[in-house]
């Protein structure tokens, strides 16, 4: 009878596949690695030589909110007021086209011009960005 186990299939550091071999079994420029029973390894986990991990979850991207949605996500990250002093702080011509930007659009692209220009003020990071935009999406 052979004994077949549960394999880790490592290309570098990447698990590329968990497959059922036995002891003799080899794939060229692959890494095998017996999991012990009941590990939950998968696809797409990495590995550093000693520790398996899962894959970091993603925030996915959101190009576009309304901008109710918009203006709740930064009201409940604490970031409301703050919006508003940044417009303010703007030089003229600038300040009154983002002022009537920010008070009558409909919706906010993640793409539109005054969204990193926030950002900055705000010291907001891409992720940060990301993260705002997805949490307004989910507001309903």
């Amino acid at each position: 009878m052979v004994d077949v186990k549960r394999k880790a299939v490592i290309d570098g550091t990447f698990v590329e596949n968990v497959i059922l071999a036995d002891d003799d079994f080899e794939l060229p420029d692959r890494l095998l690695l017996t999991l012990p029973e009941g590990s939950t390894v998968a696809p797409g986990w990495t590995y550093d030589g000693e520790d398996f991990a899962p894959p970091v979850p993603t925030t996915p991207i959101v190009m576009e909110v309304t901008m109710r949605q918009a203006r709740l996500a930064l009201l409940y990250a604490g970031l409301g007021a703050q919006v508003d002093a940044a417009i303010d702080a703007l030089p003229e011509p600038q300040k009154s086209a983002t002022r009537i930007e920010w008070d009558f659009a409909k919706t906010l692209r993640r793409d539109h011009a005054m969204v990193p220009m926030l950002a900055a003020a705000l010291s907001l990071t891409e992720e940060d960005l990301d993260i705002l935009f997805y949490e307004a999406s989910q507001i309903v």
